[in-house]
């Protein structure tokens, strides 16, 4: 109904969120285009007879400046409100009145039909604008859109129109096949998408290339008939000749109708796939579906019921609230995107006796801190200005809908200020399709289970993935997927009639309640989450059972992280990606009664800040660093292009020293190009002495993780398997470089082991690294003395 008055816009915006049934399901949603177009017909005729009255110039501006308001609604709503941007006129009004700037200005300005007799003047510009368009279809995915981005392809097609071209390249869009496309699109526009979406609905998957091409020729030739035989009779004048009669008109039409009705009926009739109108203990997919659509209304209150949970649509969320702690329970915060809302119920469920507080954003890690996404920025912002406040909970949960993007930085900015336990609740088992789908396609031996055949494809992938980041960064992974899916099969249904997901992977209420009955099984007590994962992860060895004395160890290894944070940025030179831009100046301060050594790196260079300031406590040691990025390099990050330029602007001061030690954390593998564009401008601008610190041999696993797999032996000391393979490469390339660039070189690999060994320990009860290769505070003061030891003298290093 909303379809045929032209309202389907307003009903898709209100039903539209990121927890609701999959656009592929929804047969009518291209109509809300047509609403769109519908409510704009009826908005234009006014504007035209407030145009007649205006001189030709003021026509023109006025239709400038609705589309300029349009975008700009667009745009502000993009960052509130992306769904009404989306669907609703405000924000499409720009798009549909480019088409009347054209018809104007053709109306108004004949020397236009003049200047298109110019082909080698409208030729470039028309093959531009054909080229943005073919380049926008591939290269625009719907982020940000409409807004700003919507601009250039209806500027380019208003191009297009106003400046037709004559001649062999007017073919591109004048030949008979594109002309013949263009007369059927509304037709085939009509078609495509019902006949998409009830055949992926029969097939119960996404259709293959060969099946889009087939759809395809069938869409064209059934529009075909459309325009012929329906469109065009109607569109003649009266007291023409009609191509067909009314009678037929009515019959193609009603045997169209007919023919998508019973393609709809195939698709989505239980009673065809399964036999009978049960469809597993007694319930049909009308009654599951009934059941489906009160669980997500249930659901939405459930995750909002404390205000805690972020909604794309909604103003920023006051989360002050959500860092409440109960001293006389066990507290446990729960982050991430809608995934970790529901993980939040889950967990109530789990321990109902536990403190448990949710702090989520739709759509959003928060423990990211930069977005395209206005919305998630205010939560991410507020979770980097509480880490004091987090950090008081006895355990941090991080949960998310892991995506194919997902990557380690994505988590970094959280970990390196987090010193509670994290716990990483990994991929669940997301399905290929809608659930419903899935039950569609069963039959009643299936008894409501999903095999391995609808996990989507990614998921083996991000397990892996998600579990060594956990691995690597001191973080207990727990696999979701194992808890889920026994056997390599998932209930669908739990409790009476209840779907487990709502969608692909969302729980309903009474799916987290039964899955929180199962995670409740493995684990009694929150504190159970910390003795490590409850399977086998893909790829990666089972990970030991941490004895006390190790948990001690691990915490230890947690507060030296922390301490060195502290000590690293207390001088105020050291650049973070959350931290705002500082100010360097401080930094190059000389003292003409010491040696003054300035150190110039990315993190591991502010670790061998440390360890110098260890090593020659009389010098007055600087430093100069940024997180992730070398300063001497010119990168387009904002955080470390700050530091860069100080540095291009102050090389007189830096050339006050007495010594420049380049560190960097030598990532991948350098050859002289890639060494000369990294290094080459600031060694040329630089006259003091400069000494390149090599590789210290990173080691390619945690090293909680090793010292856990060694059956707590605390004397383990790493032989070269162990060290990732790139700091072997690098440690020979790096000094040739430095020994044709005429610099002084220290090999760290080497300074670092005895008889080639590398320490895990340095003392009982303290980590050399606290990950793969940056220094604990114990480690730098280790480092520092064997560095004195090999160097009385800061000046003994030129002799390298």
């Amino acid at each position: 109904m909303t379809a045929i008055f032209g309202l389907s816009n307003f009903f898709f915006y209100f039903e539209a969120d990121y927890f609701g049934v999959q656009a592929s399901s929804r047969p009518l949603l291209h109509t809300w285009t047509l609403a769109v177009e519908e409510q704009f017909y009826l908005l234009w005729p006014l504007l035209l007879w407030a145009l007649v009255k205006l001189p030709v110039l003021g026509r023109v501006l006025l239709i400038i400046v609705m589309i300029a308001a349009s975008t700009a609604i667009g745009e502000y709503q993009l960052r509130g409100d992306p769904e009404a941007a989306f669907y609703l006129l405000p924000a499409r009004v720009g798009e549909l009145a480019m088409g009347g700037l054209v018809a104007v200005m053709m109306r108004e300005y004949q020397s236009l039909k003049t200047l298109g007799q110019k082909t080698f003047l409208v030729l470039p510009l028309h093959l531009a604008s054909l080229a943005f368009l073919v380049w926008a279809f591939f290269a625009y995915d719907g982020e940000g859109f409409p807004g700003l981005l919507a601009l250039p392809p209806a500027i380019a097609t208003a191009l297009l129109l106003l400046f037709p071209v004559k001649g062999p390249f007017a073919a591109l869009l004048t030949n008979s096949a594109a002309r013949w496309i263009g007369l059927i699109s509304y037709s085939a526009y009509l078609l495509h998408w019902p006949l998409l979406v009830f055949y992926e609905a029969w097939q119960l998957r996404s259709i293959t290339q060969v099946e889009g091409l087939i759809l395809i020729a069938v869409t064209l030739g059934l529009a075909s008939l459309f325009y012929l035989y329906i469109e065009q009779p109607f569109r003649y004048k009266k007291g023409t000749l009609r191509r067909i009669s009314n009678r037929a008109v009515g019959i193609l039409a009603s045997v169209s109708i007919l023919a998508l009705s019973s393609l709809a009926v195939m698709a989505w009739s239980s009673q065809s796939r399964i036999g009978g109108d049960n469809l597993v203990a007694g319930y049909t997919i009308h009654d599951i579906e009934a059941k489906r659509q009160a669980a997500f209304r249930e659901r939405l209150k459930l995750v909002d019921a404390n205000n805690c949970h972020q909604f794309s649509h909604e103003a920023d969320t006051d989360f002050s609230h959500c860092l409440t702690l109960d001293p006389g329970k066990d507290n446990i915060l729960v982050f991430g995107s809608s995934f970790a809302a529901g993980d939040g119920l889950m967990m109530k469920t789990a321990f109902p006796d536990a403190n448990i507080q949710t702090l989520t954003v739709q759509g959003c890690l928060v423990t990211r801190t930069r977005y395209a996404k206005e919305y998630c920025r205010p939560v991410s912002t507020f979770v980097s200005e509480n880490y004091d406040k987090i950090n008081q909970f006895d355990i941090v949960v991080i949960s998310h809908n892991w995506v194919s993007a997902f990557q380690e930085k994505h988590l970094r900015p959280f970990i390196d200020n987090i010193t509670s336990p994290i716990v990483v609740l990994g991929p669940r088992g997301k399905l290929n399709t809608d659930s419903i789908k899935v039950l569609q396609g069963l039959s009643a031996d299936d008894e409501g289970f999903a095999s391995e055949a609808y996990l989507d494809k990614d998921e083996p992938i991000l397990r892996e993935r998600v579990s060594r980041i956990s691995a690597d960064n001191d973080m207990v992974y727990i696999d979701m997927y194992s808890i889920l899916w026994e056997n390599g099969a998932l209930p669908l249904l739990v409790g009476e009639g209840e779907l487990i997901y709502h969608d692909y992977g969302h729980y309903t209420p009474a799916g987290a309640a039964y899955v929180g009955q199962k995670f409740a099984q493995r684990f009694p007590r929150p504190d159970n989450l910390l003795s490590g994962p409850i399977s086998p992860i893909p790829k990666l060895q089972i990970r030991k059972e941490a004895t006390p004395e190790l948990l001690e160890l691990r915490q230890k290894r947690r507060i030296a992280s922390q301490t060195r944070q502290t000590l690293v940025q207390g001088d105020g030179c050291h650049q973070r990606r959350s931290r705002p831009n500082i100010k360097f100046g401080h930094c190059l301060d000389i003292d003409s009664d010491k040696a003054n050594i300035l150190v110039i790196g990315n993190s591991f260079g502010a670790g061998d800040w440390l360890m110098l300031k260890a090593a020659y406590p009389e010098a007055n040691v600087q430093k100069l660093t940024v997180q992730g990025c070398t300063p001497t390099y010119k990168v387009k990050s904002a955080h470390c292009s700050t530091v860069h330029g100080f540095i291009s602007n102050n090389y007189d001061r830096i050339n006050a020293f007495d010594l420049v030690i380049i560190s960097q954390d030598w990532v991948d593998r350098f050859d002289q190009i890639r060494l000369d564009q990294v290094f080459e401008r600031f060694i040329d601008n630089v006259s003091a002495p400069i000494v390149m610190f090599g590789p210290r041999g990173k080691i390619s696993q945690n090293a909680f993780e090793i010292l856990r797999r060694s059956d707590g032996d605390t004397t383990i000391e790493l032989e070269d398997k162990f060290i990732e393979p790139s700091d072997l490469y690098n440690r020979g390339t790096i000094q040739a470089y430095a020994e044709q660039k005429g610099l002084s070189y220290v090999d760290m690999y080497d300074l670092l082991r005895t008889d080639e060994r590398l320490p895990l320990l340095i003392t009982p009860d303290q980590f050399l690294f606290y990950d793969h290769g940056h220094y604990t505070p114990a480690g730098a003061e280790y480092v520092g003395a064997r560095f004195r030891a090999r160097f009385p003298d800061p000046f003994n290093t030129l002799d390298n």
